[in-house]
């Protein structure tokens, strides 16, 4: 069982400019957030996250210490402040960061988003060392693409500001983050996505997503109001704490219900969380609660690979036409297999290639024209992934002309 004197204490870089000076530092930050802090706190926690604010002369003004709890995901804010030795003279508990003046570099500095982007859905969890998070993230990202969604997954490191950012802004169906809040923010990776940033990207930048911050207390203002300024189309989050474990079960199960049928929104929410959740009224909703009633867009034969692993391809082929399979990755070429009279099953090759930024597509030609392709993604014991195609030629109806099958991962 781990003890405070265990707990991850991490330092975010308050500012670009003082990233040197600021982790120059770190070990008497920590110092602080050990002896100080962490001793005076009252529940078990599964990290510390710090930011510290400097003065004009660059000499340290207060911590911000952002406590992860161990049993909910809730993260206690705490400012700290601080001579220019770090000599503590006072804490501040359930501390409103809200009502702090922005630093100018910060809002400066503030991503106001991306243009569009070739996703319909992203799963998230910065904190993917905690099993459950990362289940929820992967079942999802797995549910997304097996429905023939195009999908991000997001974990660790590459649940950052600058990435939920930009894909906050890109026009997706719905994003999904696991992880620990509060009213005003969520904790991601390297920082804090807070009300602030929602408010500076108004103007429907969100839309049309339906967002989902599988947090402690989001659903609650400022962070809410300033979520649905930015243009989403719905926003789901908790409005007291959640639990670590059965919050993500709600989270899996409303989508696992409003994807594939026409179910209002508002009712899958309360059923799952009556099924689901230990106590009802837990999570909200706010704006369309309606049915989700967004299909796929995903072009047959593509598929979002994890970026830079290797996959294998294999291809058959059943057709008395002279069948041109052609694999690309991120649009370019990278295999094409070719055959004829390949009735019973006969094997066209296979070959190993690197995913590159994840976008894979295979096009299939039979007698010099472009076949009908059917496709699905499917992963076995949430870690084998296959993407099935086959392909119609116009001479019989069944598919199968041209099969082709990639897998991932490869290797030992």
């Amino acid at each position: 069982m781990n003890t405070k004197k265990d707990v991850e204490i991490r330092l975010f870089a308050s500012r670009k400019a003082y990233k040197v000076l600021d982790f120059g530092d770190e070990h008497r930050i920590v110092e602080v957030i050990r002896t100080r802090v962490l001793p005076a706190a009252k529940a078990e926690y599964y990290r510390v996250d710090v930011k510290i604010k400097r003065k004009a002369d660059q000499t340290p003004k207060y911590l911000v210490a952002y406590l992860l709890r161990k049993d909910v995901y809730l993260a206690e804010v705490v400012r700290v402040d601080v001579e220019s030795d770090f000599h503590v003279t006072d804490i501040a508990w359930d501390y409103d960061e809200s009502k702090d003046e922005e630093d100018e570099e910060d809002d400066a500095s503030m991503s106001k988003g991306g243009g569009a982007c070739d996703l319909d859905f992203v799963a998230a969890t910065p904190v993917p060392d905690i099993p459950t998070a990362r289940a929820a993230a992967e079942f999802l990202h797995n549910l997304f693409t097996t429905l023939g969604f195009k999908s991000k997954l997001l974990l660790g490191v590459d649940a950052s500001v600058a990435n939920y950012q930009m894909y906050l802004s890109c026009g997706l169906k719905g994003f999904v983050n696991i992880g620990h809040g509060n009213a005003n923010e969520i904790v991601v990776d390297d920082g804090t996505l807070s009300a602030a940033w929602f408010n500076s990207v108004a103007n429907q930048s969100l839309k049309p997503a339906v967002v989902y911050f599988n947090s402690c207390q989001v659903h609650n203002d400022p962070l809410k109001s300033a979520v649905m300024r930015a243009g989403a189309r719905t926003f789901i989050g908790g409005i007291v704490n959640l639990l670590i474990g059965p919050s993500e079960e709600v989270c899996k199960c409303f989508w696992g219900k409003i994807l594939p049928a026409a179910i209002p929104m508002g009712d899958a929410l309360h059923t799952c969380e009556k099924e689901k959740y230990p106590e009802e009224g837990a999570h909200g909703i706010t704006g369309d609660t309606g049915p989700f009633n967004v299909t796929s867009t995903a072009k047959q034969g593509s598929f979002t690979l994890p970026p830079n692993i290797k996959f294998g391809v294999m291809a058959r082929t059943n057709a008395y036409y002279e069948q041109e399979i052609t694999i690309l990755v991120d649009g370019v070429v990278e295999a094409i297999f070719t055959g004829i009279h390949g009735l019973d099953n006969e094997d066209l090759g296979d070959k190993v290639i690197n995913s590159g930024r994840g976008n894979v597509e295979v096009k299939i030609k039979a007698n010099g024209k472009d076949s009908e392709i059917v496709s699905a993604q499917v992963t076995l014991a949430k870690k084998l992934s296959f993407g099935l195609v086959g392909s119609e030629d116009w001479n019989d109806s069944d598919y199968n002309d041209a099969i082709v099958i990639l897998n991932w991962p490869v290797g030992a």
